[in-house]
């Protein structure tokens, strides 16, 4: 008996173990990916939110949301305003709370596992995470605005299902409200609470009811919202997403199901969709060994994937990182986590560990590909082959560019004018390069309180860039004499002005 014992504690340590080892590999893989690809490329939208971070860390107000639209609050701009008080550049502050909100919800499950179950199941999540694809934490470092909702809604979640008290169901309410109003990618974790709701062990009416009242507070700032942009529809030039869903949109989609999947399944780092197939799978063991309620669950969230793939706005997604299908469906390793593990919790001893042998090995495979190869990874997802929609650029390029645009004429311009393919520069050289000039884009200018305050104004001296051949020889012979120098190969030209600015886009735009 007594030897019994002290193999069971002996074994209980390993486990430990294993499971800070796999909590540093962790680690160690978010890190590594923060610097060599987070902190390296950047993109058009990300220099957007550079912008609203700045123009919040210096107490200018434009609006709850990503510039230029009503929905997609700017959560990780204020999360990172502290950071560049502290002066952090304002590129590095973005990838790092961007990185942190994506991360956070994993390895907090973990944590949560370990004190609800043990350090047995506590081991599965760090192992689902090692196994998803080096593209899932690039994915989540971006300062998109496509993790806060994963975000909010798992730590309401975990407070709902693990916590007695009412006050812990109230901050539920108002995490799951919030992770609703700052991206709703997460409603699909809504039926993972489910099983609780079943738990005869447990009051439910008084979780229900906090909770409810918590999810009603968390709407607030989406009720202000809605009232915000309602009377200022001058901020928009990017409508909101239709709701509708049809048949079309569903087969449509069906025919490249990698694009939603790859980035997000654990194992299956190519031809993610057949990752699915774990919901049949653990259903199947659940049924089997009686669970009902989980069984029902696992078929309805099945049931909700396939259905939000018919909603139009999936459509909206390339094969490209930048603009991934999968950012709709950054829930689906969380969601895979819970199903996973309420099937491993049903497994006989000898059949738990058979799987934590040779998930482990799996996942420090995973681990070390990732790793020693992630820049050929990185080297095809920026490929040619991948269409990023938005403009892409590594960060020190986009400095260089910056710094050369700054340098080009021999006085410092009173404005600069970037044309339509260059619009990472307007909106990244103004956080990268100290004393800037003014910007505007000529054409969809998403910071469009702009064009309202410089319409009217003169500026005399005006550099232009980004123009093809022909937009640069029209605007060269419109201008006269008043051009002071030009480069038609890097469609620059910086010109005398006497007019006003809104005179100015409408002559260039051809």
């Amino acid at each position: 008996m007594e030897n019994d014992t002290a193999s069971s504690a002996r074994t209980e340590r390993h486990a430990k173990i294993v499971f800070a080892i796999l909590f540093a590999l962790v680690i160690f893989e978010i890190v590594n990916t923060f610097f060599r690809f987070a902190l390296v490329y950047t993109d058009m939208d990300q220099a957007l939110l550079w912008n609203a971070a700045n123009d919040i860390a210096h107490g200018h107000f434009h609006g709850f949301c990503f510039y230029g639209q009503s929905y997609n609050p700017l959560i990780e701009p204020l999360f990172a305003v502290p950071f560049i008080w502290l002066g952090l550049n304002t590129n590095v502050a973005l990838s790092l709370v961007a990185t942190f909100l994506g991360v956070v919800p994993y390895l907090l499950i973990a944590i949560v596992f370990y004190k609800k179950y043990g350090v047995y199941t506590a081991i599965v999540p760090l192992i689902i995470i090692l196994l998803l694809p080096p593209e899932f934490i690039m994915s989540i470092s971006m300062a998109r605005g496509f993790v806060a909702g994963v975000f909010f809604t798992v730590i309401g979640m975990l407070l709902f299902m693990y916590q007695t008290k009412r006050i812990y169901f109230i901050l539920a309410g108002l995490c799951i409200g919030l992770g609703f109003y700052t991206n709703p990618n997460g409603i699909l974790l809504f039926p993972l609470m489910i099983p609780i709701l079943f738990d005869k062990s447990d009051p439910i009416k008084p979780r229900v009811l906090f909770t409810f009242l918590g999810f009603c507070i968390g709407l607030i700032p989406l009720a202000i919202n809605q009232f915000y942009y309602t009377h200022h529809p001058e901020m928009i030039i990017h409508a909101s997403p239709d709701s509708t869903f049809s048949i079309h949109t569903f087969l449509s989609v069906l025919t490249h199901l990698d694009d939603y999947f790859d980035p997000i399944a654990p194992v299956f780092w190519r031809a993610g969709w057949i990752s699915l197939f774990f919901f049949i799978i653990i259903a199947v063991l659940l049924f089997k060994k009686g669970q009902k309620i989980k069984f029902y669950t696992v078929l309805i969230v099945l049931f909700l994937i396939i259905l939000s793939l018919s909603f139009d706005k999936v459509l909206d997604a390339t094969n490209s990182i930048y603009f991934s299908g999968a950012r709709f469906y950054l829930a689906y390793p969380v969601i895979l986590i819970f199903i996973i593990t309420w099937g491993f919790q049903e497994l006989r001893p000898h059949q738990k560990n058979i799987y934590l042998y040779v998930s482990i090995t799996l996942a420090l495979l995973s681990f070390s590909v990732k790793v020693f190869a992630l820049e050929a990874f990185m080297k095809i997802d920026l490929g040619p082959s991948k269409n990023s929609i938005v403009q892409v650029m590594r960060v020190d390029g986009l400095f260089d560019k910056c710094r050369q645009l700054k340098n080009f004429p021999n006085e410092k311009p009173g404005l600069i004018i970037g044309m339509k393919d260059d619009k990472i520069l307007n909106y990244g050289c103004p956080c990268m390069i100290n004393d800037f000039p003014p910007d505007i884009l000529y054409d969809y200018e998403r910071r469009t309180w702009l064009l309202s305050k410089m319409k009217d104004s003169v500026y005399s001296r005006i550099l232009i860039y980004g123009l093809d051949t022909a937009a640069w020889q029209k605007t060269n012979a419109l201008m006269k004499g008043g051009i002071i120098k030009g480069d038609k190969m890097q469609g620059l030209l910086f010109i005398n002005n006497n007019k006003k600015t809104g005179e100015i886009l409408k002559e260039i735009t051809f």
